[in-house]
């Protein structure tokens, strides 16, 4: 079962409506030039961080296997993650994949608990029973637990054309905004020298 909980609008139609200006969105699906990266947003927010004037958009993505963790594992992780993103003047969107269903008699105040941890403007977005079914060695249909962490894939493939950035991690992992920042840090780097090694490696012919 899926569901949508946005603050204030639906966040589908916000992302859409921004999506004509994301012409440069497309690093995750490796649609960039070889060049492209140090100039553009990503390069943006490594040297100027909060003060970076591109607006950096992520999704944050968490799988959670099990209710039980909701309240002590999940809630004030992803509240931690998602302050810190915040406070960096980047943008961000939360997207639940869940390996379970609410029971109907507490849902609302399972959905209250976890939007109640997000800043205003945070959008949220929740896909129950997300756990895949495989046939078993006893080719009888099952659920398969272990695959859980696999199914960010289709949200990424959803949702690659509406933000720059994706983070996807179970539901014990704090990320924060030093963790992002060190990641396109690195990722530039490597950039470089890539392409100093294929300048070497390879001189122009005169």
């Amino acid at each position: 079962m899926y569901f949508t909980y946005d603050k204030n609008e639906n966040i589908n139609n916000r992302i859409r409506a921004i999506n004509s200006k994301l012409s440069h969105v497309k690093w995750a699906s490796s649609s960039l030039n070889e060049d492209d990266f140090t100039s553009s947003i990503y390069s943006d927010v490594v040297d100027n961080g909060a003060n970076s004037d591109s607006v950096f958009r992520i999704l944050h993505v968490v799988t959670s296997l099990v209710e039980q963790r909701l309240f002590d594992v999940l809630v004030p992780t992803l509240k931690l993650t998602v302050d810190s993103i915040i406070k960096n003047n980047w943008s961000v969107d939360v997207y639940l994949v869940l390996g379970y269903e609410f029971e109907a008699s507490t849902r609302q105040t399972m959905i209250k608990t976890i939007k109640n941890c997000l800043p205003d403007g945070v959008g949220l977005e929740i896909w129950e029973k997300a756990t895949p079914m495989a046939t078993a060695s006893t080719g009888k249909l099952e659920t398969i637990q272990t695959a859980l962490a696999r199914q960010h894939r289709f949200v990424v493939k959803d949702k690659i054309d509406y933000y720059d950035f994706f983070s996807c991690w179970e539901d014990d992992m704090r990320i924060t905004a030093e963790h992002i920042k060190a990641y396109l840090s690195m990722s530039r780097e490597l950039d470089r020298l890539k392409k100093a090694a294929v300048s070497s490696s390879y001189p122009e012919k005169k």
